[in-house]
């Protein structure tokens, strides 16, 4: 009859799909325990451990990747350094013709200085597990300390020096009260700040945002917190004053060579989103752009008439780069060091903001 073919047919079809229901479950099943990868010696396990498989070409084209954003991080890093070095000898010269504010240069030394000298003395137990224990342990601390002492006076030094040399190179601008002042620099702040958060907010991240773990391994984690912010706002501070007072100085207020001067500030907004780490070439190449037509504009139409507002404007950026993280409360005391944070650096700025003022009214008084 013409029902046994369908029949046949029907349960053909239904033992087929059977099949491959069976043959994929026996790969899946092989699968797993291709991952488990279960070593046995005699009747016990004695090792077991999984993994990922990745491809050679993609392992390769990572590390190539790896390889040249390390490169670009290392030139960005060694610019920078370059830069407070020029800065730093031309505030020696600057020095030695009477031009310099000493009294500057000390309160930036002393306060750096001090906050490094803290920073190694919290973070020691964590440097020192990283001891190699086929070295004497007394000599390892030793040129562990010594080394970190080093660094943070040299540090200390170049940024004092450049601190020391702005007031009587680049006018502050006009004395519009320190009220006045901070509003101006806040807002400027929050302005740069959002346009940051938002640069940095395009393309798709390359690794899960974990927050800085790195006060965490500290004795006081709550005093990293709080000291850490600090240094990183000097140092950011002194670094763009040395370069629009260069800018300012050079275009004579920018009223020539504007093409080449903008160009220089483009290309230290390259330089200072190198620094903090390269993901990317062409994130790199993004966000250094974008940084460096913001602060072109900002010089452009604010900062070349009140240069002094710099340290406020990087205060502001701080204060709330250190909120965040205060408010994740990554480790215990991230909360209160961030607070503690945030209000010294305000007080810092404030005080900076009118020394600077002060010091640049007398220099052009000298004149």
């Amino acid at each position: 009859t013409l029902k046994e073919p369908f029949f046949v047919a029907f349960s053909n079809t239904l033992e087929h799909e059977e099949v491959v229901k069976l043959k994929d479950l026996l790969a899946d099943e092989n699968r797993y325990l291709n991952r488990e990868l279960l070593r046995i010696a005699g009747d016990e396990i004695v090792d077991s451990y999984r993994f990922v498989h990745v491809p050679e070409s993609w392992e390769r084209s990572e590390r190539d990747r790896r390889t040249l954003a390390q490169v670009v991080q290392i030139v960005c890093t060694v610019t920078m350094v370059l830069v407070f070095l020029a800065g730093a000898i031309f505030a020696i010269v600057r020095w030695s013709r009477g031009q310099f504010s000493v009294a500057s240069f000390v309160i930036c030394f002393v306060v750096l200085f001090g906050l490094g000298v803290v920073e190694v003395l919290n973070s020691w137990p964590a440097m020192t597990a990283n001891f190699s224990t086929a070295q004497p342990y007394s000599l390892q601390s030793s040129i562990a300390l010594v080394g970190s002492l080093l660094a943070m006076l040299v540090i200390s030094v170049a940024v004092g020096l450049g601190v020391g040399v702005v007031p009587r190179w680049a006018p502050a601008g006009p004395d519009d009260g320190t009220g006045r002042s901070l509003m101006l620099g806040a807002s400027l702040g929050a302005i740069v700040a959002c346009v940051a958060a938002i640069a940095g907010s395009v393309g798709a991240p390359l690794e899960p945002d974990w927050g800085p773990y790195q006060a965490a391994a500290s004795v006081v984690p709550a005093l990293a917190t709080a000291l850490g912010p600090i240094s990183s706002w000097i140092t950011t501070s002194a670094l763009v004053l040395l370069v629009l007072a260069f800018v300012h100085a050079t275009s004579r207020g920018w009223t020539r060579l504007r093409s080449v001067m903008g160009l220089v500030l483009v290309m230290f907004g390259l330089m200072m989103a190198g620094v903090g780490g390269v993901a990317t070439v062409p994130r790199w190449l993004g966000g250094g752009v974008g940084v460096g037509l913001l602060l072109l504009a900002c010089y452009v139409l604010i900062l070349r008439h009140h240069v002094a507002l710099v340290p406020v404007v990087a205060a502001v950026v701080a204060i709330l780069e250190t909120a965040r993280e205060g408010i994740l409360r990554l480790y215990p005391g991230s909360l209160a060091g961030s607070a503690v944070a945030a209000i010294l650096i305000a007080l810092a700025a404030t005080y900076w903001l009118q020394r600077f003022t002060r010091e640049s009214e007398t220099a052009a008084d000298a004149r």
